[in-house]
């Protein structure tokens, strides 16, 4: 019985983190945590793309790099942070730890999801 329990809380976590608007915060995460600039890049929306000239896009990486690390600690992990989705706003709702939340625009482009604000 407690196995069973087990793996559908696993599954259950494994679902909160691979919910597809979540994908492009998810690649941030990931792009951090491997100083993986063009990672980082690839996760917003073509509209912001275009609005970022080039120089912008390593201090941009700096500073969200400085705020994993100032809020959430230098070996934070990808699977303590839970997320759902506003359909009405638009908004991932990103929350670290069930601590805390915030939103942030994410749109589908094609396919996939991308973070639709700077």
């Amino acid at each position: 019985m407690r196995i069973i329990i087990l793996i559908i809380l696993t599954s259950l976590l494994s679902c909160k983190e691979m919910m597809p608007e979540s994908e492009p915060f998810i690649q941030i995460i990931e792009a951090v945590q491997t100083n993986d600039i063009s990672k980082f890049k690839s996760s917003f929306s073509k509209s912001i793309l275009n609005e970022v000239k080039d120089l912008q896009w390593s201090e941009m990486f700096s500073a969200t790099k400085n705020t994993f690390e100032t809020n959430y600690g230098k070996s934070f992990t990808k699977s303590k942070f839970s997320f759902t989705y506003d359909e009405n706003t638009k908004l991932l709702i990103v929350k670290y730890q069930e601590q805390g939340q915030f939103r942030i625009a994410v749109v589908k482009e094609n396919s996939s999801w991308k973070i639709n604000e700077k």
